[in-house]
């Protein structure tokens, strides 16, 4: 596959380390290699691998987005802390890991959690698999805290991310 064997040539001509690679294009440890390896992947990971080099090529820190990202995350757990009447700190007392759901202060804070893992999803947009990594999270539990989100939301009506979605859309 030519693709493959054009962004390894990109990648040494920028000088970028392999590790730097797979991290700015979200690919797990060793990815890269297995790729350049068979010469194949599928053409989504080609994606992901050229926007991660012209990213790197603009000297962007892949971390600056990261970080971007969790604070997103960040102020959606606030809004919904601060409509529940209760902090951020709450919720991020309380380890989602843990899975302590004989606790009701764990619960109320896994609740808060997963509504704010909705709107960083569908109200500003993130990837479930960033909120996973922004919030100590399997990408599997994010995935099931927005199934069971959208099953209880309203057919019709505004509700609580209604407000948000409007004045995000403009």
């Amino acid at each position: 596959m030519t693709d493959v064997i054009a962004i390894e040539d990109r990648r040494l001509a920028l000088k970028v380390s392999i590790r730097k690679l797979e991290r700015t294009a979200g690919l797990s440890h060793g990815e890269y290699r297995r790729i350049v390896d068979s010469q194949s992947c599928r053409p989504t990971t080609i994606a992901k691998l050229e926007q991660a080099l012209a990213r790197l090529s603009r000297r962007e820190d892949p971390h600056d987005r990261e970080r971007l990202e969790e604070c997103v995350f960040r102020l959606c757990v606030a809004i919904v802390a601060m409509e529940a009447g209760t902090n951020a700190a709450f919720v991020f007392s309380h380890d989602p890991a843990k899975r302590a759901t004989a606790n009701p202060d764990w619960m109320r804070a896994a609740e808060l959690r997963r509504k704010a893992l909705y709107m960083a999803n569908v109200v500003v947009g993130l990837p479930q698999a960033t909120l996973a990594r922004a919030a100590g999270m399997t990408k599997s539990a994010v995935s099931l805290a927005m199934q069971e989100l959208e099953a209880e939301r309203p057919d019709s009506g505004p509700d609580f991310f209604s407000h948000f979605e409007e004045a995000l859309q403009g």
